[in-house]
């Protein structure tokens, strides 16, 4: 039996295909297909075992890493937070100034002594000013922002936001958080009513969505007025934050392996949310313009930075060599929409899990609510509406906000990556692309730092009690030259 193969239906020759021909295509694709199997097997062994000795020959102690999953399999079956992974490790080796570990199939080197900490995050930042991640942040539009950058574009966006969050700025938009505040004791109050218990982490966000577009934006967004199944920003604020299983998953995945997500084509924010605070931006700036009006927020400092097209500030290498040396970047329409969404985003989350987490303690602890109660009462016994001031000079509640954040740091691990080879004062050796982890949690649950760790005491905080706390083993709002802006106080 014979084959037949005909290019067209013109008139050219048939070739004939013997059987023996068939047989030997057939064994070539067997061939072919073996050997991009073969490929890919070996693929997956060097990705999944390439790192598994890189503590051990560097002669740092680790914990034994899974493949694939490293020492993060819990978090990674959405079973375990990230950060009592940490303190587990953390507490497996009490007395190492650091240990190795693994994220996924990445290396992760954990600092735990205050010492070393200081040098990473402040005194040597210059060698580790990456967040993580720092070769990808230009794979998605909104990753160009202050959180996610590194290196010089990291000091010019710090530079030029860094004047918004003064004390004189924060004042002069006080009148209408404590207008918002007034807003929010009403629908509290009528929600009391309706029955015996409410989300109250719901009605905060509410409230911080309105302070953070007041504050940044100068504009309403009304989310304690409307009908917030319909509010644009409301709705906006639940998908930044979808807490979804796919959501989490995707942003673990884009963490632990950044470049094999963005090259599958993956994406952690959809375009819709990158198109709501590009018009957003679009709108203010129009208003502005029409009305010509001036509020030296951040919205008018971002349309500054568009009518430059670029911001300028010190280069990180000025405070390593003591030469002033300035640089300049570009400002295009994207990096200005990526500042728009961390504001918002960081503006508001944060701030309502923080008064989330305060007022569960206090509901827990009645003496102290009480002394709480005490101290706001004594305030309006001397002032008749509450100012600016009243934020340093109601101390022992201040005290409570700052051991609620000690019990809940909002980043329970802070990251870190070598951006230019380092050496530590051990002799350890660290390269380009190392990830350094710093485990706040467990450090903030230490005993040797707070004695009775898991017991709510605000008194840590209040008075000469304070002093007594080693630096670097507080750090709710991170610490040294990545501080939140937001920790002016």
């Amino acid at each position: 039996m014979y084959f037949y193969i005909c290019t067209s239906k013109c008139d050219v020759p048939k070739y004939k295909a013997s059987p023996r021909y068939i047989i030997h295509l057939l064994k070539m694709a067997i061939h072919l297909v073996l050997l991009i199997f073969i490929g890919v097997l070996c693929f997956l062994y060097y990705f999944l075992f390439k790192n598994l000795n890189y503590w051990k020959i560097r002669n740092v102690p680790y914990v034994k890493p899974l493949p694939l999953f490293g020492n993060y399999k819990e978090f990674l079956l959405l079973q375990k937070h990230m950060s009592v992974i940490v303190q587990k490790m953390c507490q497996q080796f009490p007395g190492e100034p650091y240990f190795g570990s693994f994220y996924g199939t990445s290396p992760a080197l954990i600092i735990q002594d205050p010492n070393l900490l200081k040098l990473v995050m402040a005194k040597d930042f210059y060698y580790f000013s990456g967040r993580e991640m720092s070769d990808h942040t230009t794979k998605e539009k909104l990753n160009k922002h202050l959180f996610l950058a590194h290196g010089d574009k990291w000091k010019v966006l710090r530079t030029n936001l860094s004047p918004l969050f003064s004390s004189s700025k924060l004042k002069n938009t006080f009148v209408s958080i404590s207008n918002f505040s007034d807003t929010l004791e009403s629908l509290l109050a009528k929600e009391v009513k309706k029955g015996s218990s409410f989300d109250v982490k719901n009605f905060l966000s509410r409230y911080t969505i309105d302070c953070i577009t007041e504050f940044a934006f100068g504009i309403s967004s009304d989310t304690m007025k409307q009908d917030v199944s319909r509010n644009p920003f409301k709705k906006m604020g639940d998908k930044v934050f979808d807490t979804s299983d796919d959501k989490i998953l995707r942003t673990i995945c884009r963490t632990m392996w950044p470049g094999l997500f963005y090259a599958l084509g993956f994406k952690l924010f959809e375009d819709d949310m990158y198109t709501f605070f590009d018009n957003l931006m679009t709108e203010v700036f129009q208003q502005r313009k029409e009305t010509n009006t001036s509020k030296s927020d951040f919205v008018d400092r971002l349309a500054k930075w568009k009518i430059d097209n670029y911001i300028t500030g010190e280069s990180l290498i000025t405070a390593l060599t003591g030469d002033k040396e300035n640089v300049s970047i570009n400002v295009d329409n994207e990096l200005l929409v990526a500042q728009c969404f961390m504001m918002f985003a960081a503006g508001f989350a944060t701030t309502a899990t923080s008064l989330s987490f305060l007022l569960y303690e206090l509901a827990k602890d009645k003496i102290v609510q009480e002394k709480v109660i005490q101290e706001v009462d004594e305030y309006f016994t001397k002032h008749k509406n509450i100012a600016y001031e009243c934020t340093y000079t109601m101390p022992y509640t201040a005290s409570c906000l700052d051991e609620s954040l000690r019990l809940y740091p909002v980043l329970g691990v802070i990251t870190r990556e070598v951006i230019h080879e380092y050496t530590l004062p051990t002799s350890l050796c660290l390269k380009r692309g190392d990830r350094i982890h710093i485990p706040v949690y467990h450090i903030h649950h230490n005993p040797d730092y707070f004695p009775e760790p898991e017991v709510f005491r605000p008194e840590r905080f209040f008075g000469d009690e304070k002093k007594n706390i080693m630096p670097y083993t507080y750090m709710p709002f991170g610490e040294g030259r990545r501080m939140c802006l937001g920790n002016i106080l």
